[in-house]
């Protein structure tokens, strides 16, 4: 039997989207969990890098865009090869 644990779709949704909220440095166990995300005039690609440097470890996990809406920053994830938007308040 595989001791590995197979986590669903959402759950690694989840686990993206707190990723990305999450302030980097501020993750007391791991200060470089988190994002760069609530920066101060960030560009489109300049959030794209910081979604992509918050999301590198996470196995099947890309973000495939980035895009500024008013005081939501919104992403497409693809996870496993579904595609999926989400927005981070800014």
């Amino acid at each position: 039997m595989d001791n590995r644990v197979l986590l669903s779709f959402y759950e690694i949704l989840l686990a993206s989207v707190m990723a990305l909220h999450t302030d980097r440095g501020r993750f007391y166990p791991n200060k470089d969990y988190g994002s760069g995300l609530r920066s101060s005039g960030l560009s489109a690609e300049e959030l794209l890098g910081c979604a992509r440097q918050a999301l590198y470890d996470f196995d099947g996990v890309y973000v495939k865009s980035a895009r500024l809406d008013g005081g939501k920053a919104v992403f497409v994830l693809l996870i496993n090869n579904r595609e999926k938007e989400v927005e981070i308040s800014l």
